[in-house]
């Protein structure tokens, strides 16, 4: 099964990432802290793994079926 998957960006920032998913800077910081959330490091920027965090779900619905 082929998955077309569209996002604006492989990256977001946290603010970007919390619009899109409801959730609020706060709960996203959070979960970055914990390692729920894969992250990428440019410099002192901290940018959500969009793209690997959706990959990650893709696998996990696979597995589950």
């Amino acid at each position: 099964m082929k998955n077309n998957l569209s996002f604006p960006s492989p990256i977001m920032t946290k603010k970007a990432f919390a619009a899109c998913s409801g959730l609020r800077e706060e709960q996203i910081r959070g979960q970055i802290a914990r390692g729920y959330l894969p992250v990428k490091y440019i410099g002192r920027l901290v940018l959500i793994n969009v793209a690997r965090l959706t990959k990650d779900c893709l696998e996990e619905s696979e597995k589950s079926k």
